[in-house]
């Protein structure tokens, strides 16, 4: 999981949807994976970018009743799931939306969720 000094100031991101590069596909493996954790609430996907750096960001907002170890357990059943999609070794982080409200802010403001529960 990233820690939050690891987003610079500097770090831009831009939204990964389909017409930007990504399947329908990788889309809905995805959803199929954040659909099968219990506390998960929303899940949005974005690229970060840092200088010629880019990797996979999923911003993973959960339920405001769990604790911090429950929603670190569920972002790495997320991840480890997630990296086997990949063959290419994309690299692929997650960050706690609740931990971060400014990321939270900023991510909400250029993409909508691909995965809300409910």
């Amino acid at each position: 999981m990233l820690d939050k000094n690891e987003l610079a100031s500097s770090t831009e991101l831009e939204i990964a949807i389909p017409e930007n590069g990504f399947s329908t596909e990788l889309i809905e493996a995805l959803y199929g994976i954040c659909a099968k954790q219990k506390i998960l609430l929303e899940a949005y996907l974005v690229l970060k970018k840092v200088d010629e750096d880019v990797s996979l960001l999923l911003g993973l907002l959960f339920s405001g009743t769990n604790t911090i170890d429950q929603q670190e357990q569920e972002i790495q059943l997320i991840l480890s799931e997630v990296t086997n999609l990949f063959s290419d070794g994309l690299a692929v982080d997650a960050i706690c939306l609740n931990l971060h409200t400014q990321l939270k802010e900023s991510i909400i403001s250029v993409t909508s969720p691909f995965y809300k529960r409910g």
